[in-house]
């Protein structure tokens, strides 16, 4: 009789233990995954110039909300966007940006971003601002960046104010949504080390920049808005 009654015992432990179990399975939060906008260690980063002609300080990048934080925003139609708790950037969408421009333009031009260290008296140092004015993410179908930015010296020259719509297309899943947003910044670094050149060398501005500031202040552009809008003259 006794040995019955613990056995009985032993099996509601054991069916309490496991359903304690399933719940805590059941109930466990998701893993979180961080993305980063940096270089790839493949991406073949070009080595800087001993003694580069000039330098570059990539100041902080504005973003505009709602995708200014560390959670990926993504568009599901045009009047829906979805915050994702469990797809993050390492850093803010701002820093991450910032970074990856640095890098990129640097490579570019054989130079370095001396935002945060001192640099040689004499050597022309071109900071560029960048207002990250629309960010549209749409899994399975595109990136877009579309940024208002500007490269001036500490010469007195005139700045140099540009506007520049890149897009990157993406198949399916975070992963590819976020290469998107790397090949969408590489495509603006370009532009901007373009307009970083024709400073430096007093050549004509790129296509979609203009010398001196704008007339009037750069408005955002539309959600599905591809190309670059023509600057005031």
């Amino acid at each position: 009789m006794k040995a019955r009654f613990f056995g009985r015992l032993r099996m509601s432990a054991r069916i309490a233990t496991c359903v304690a179990l399933a719940a805590l399975s059941a109930c466990a939060s998701p893993p979180v995954h961080f993305h980063t906008l940096a270089v790839a260690d493949d991406a073949g980063v070009e080595a800087t110039a001993a003694h580069p002609p000039w330098l570059i300080d990539i100041q902080a990048v504005h973003v505009a909300a709602p995708a200014d934080g560390n959670r990926l925003v993504v568009q599901r139609g045009p009047q829906r966007a979805d915050i994702l708790e469990q797809e993050r950037w390492a850093a803010p969408l701002g820093d991450e940006m910032r970074g990856g421009l640095s890098t990129r333009v640097a490579s570019v031009l054989g130079t370095i971003d001396v935002r945060r260290v001192g640099h040689p008296d004499g050597t022309p140092v071109y900071r560029v601002a960048v207002d990250m004015q629309h960010v549209e993410s749409r899994p399975a179908s595109h990136v877009l960046l579309d940024a208002a930015w500007s490269v001036s010296s500490g010469a007195g020259q005139p700045a140099l104010t540009c506007r520049s719509i890149v897009r990157a297309d993406t198949s399916a899943g975070y992963d590819a949504l976020v290469d998107a947003h790397r090949r969408a910044l590489d495509a603006l670094a370009l532009g901007i080390a373009a307009g970083i050149r024709a400073a430096a060398t007093h050549a004509a501005p790129p296509a979609d920049c203009r010398a001196g500031a704008l007339k009037r202040p750069i408005a955002p552009s539309a959600v599905n808005r591809g190309a670059p809008d023509a600057l005031d003259d």
